[in-house]
């Protein structure tokens, strides 16, 4: 039983040695360093984020497809008149080949 109590009073007293530990002098800078440049973000960065939202995002596509809609609609009453109109041969469809190549 002696064995055991020294060896326990060894294991004790082995950490009486120890201290605190303390981080490096430098280390206080690296930290604030990394939190400015964290925050200080350029320009693209703010833009970049802007736009990346959700709302801005879907914002943009409903803009996007509503522009489409109006654009079609547009052109459809462009035929509407042509047609009404009777005349036929003036249709707002043209083909890459049919196009005549004007000299001046």
């Amino acid at each position: 039983m002696d064995t055991i109590e020294t060896k326990i009073e060894q294991a004790m007293h082995s950490i009486d040695g120890y201290k605190k530990a303390e981080a490096p002098g430098s280390l206080q800078a690296k930290v604030f360093a990394k939190i400015y440049a964290a925050s200080s973000k350029s320009v693209w960065m703010n833009i970049a984020s802007f736009i990346s939202r959700p709302a801005v995002a879907l914002g943009c596509i409903a803009l996007i497809i509503a522009v489409n809609v109006a654009i079609i609609f547009s052109a459809e009453e462009e035929v509407k008149t042509y047609y009404a109109t009777g005349i036929e041969d003036n249709r707002p469809v043209f083909d890459i080949y049919e196009i005549e190549i004007q000299e001046p």
